[in-house]
């Protein structure tokens, strides 16, 4: 999966329900979808504390979050609760989302530090890994700040 690629669609249990990426799409929104490895591990709280704490301004950049890990929903439930995280997290305990994704660690048996971008036409927008956990939210944000830039007015 590269950027310029038609997102595929996916479902999946998420703490507000049952999410489905194709029913996200269009709403002039971009859709974050970042994954993690395990709720409330030290790198983990930071990037979902990082993406908390600058969500005002990925909303007004027209943008959801939302986080992916294998981790069960009761397990996320606690993990928002515990951090007052404001965005939903989806449960992939089988990792077939991480899979598609390219963002899961057999080693680990679990989801690797991924983010993805998606544009409201469905579209990856941009990919983001390889880098410290606190840089997915700065990188996310510089990128939208671009797109909102670029738009014609």
């Amino acid at each position: 999966m590269k950027v310029g690629d038609d997102c595929p669609d996916f479902s999946l249990p998420s703490t507000e329900g049952e999410f489905r990426l194709k029913e996200k799409l269009g709403k002039d929104k971009y859709i974050i979808l970042y994954f993690y490895p395990r709720d409330d591990t030290p790198g983990c709280t930071a990037e979902a504390c990082s993406f908390r704490d600058n969500m005002g301004v990925l909303t007004n950049y027209g943008a959801e979050v939302y986080g992916i890990s294998t981790d069960s929903l009761e397990s996320h439930k606690k993990f928002i609760q515990k951090y007052g995280l404001t965005f939903p997290l989806l449960s992939d305990r089988g990792a077939e989302v991480a899979r598609l994704f390219d963002a899961y660690n057999s080693l680990f048996k679990a989801a690797k530090r991924k983010t993805f971008i998606i544009s409201p036409e469905g579209k990856i927008a941009k990919i983001i890994e390889g880098v410290k956990p606190d840089e997915h939210v700065r990188l996310a944000r510089e990128f939208l700040e671009r797109r909102v830039s670029q738009r014609p007015t």
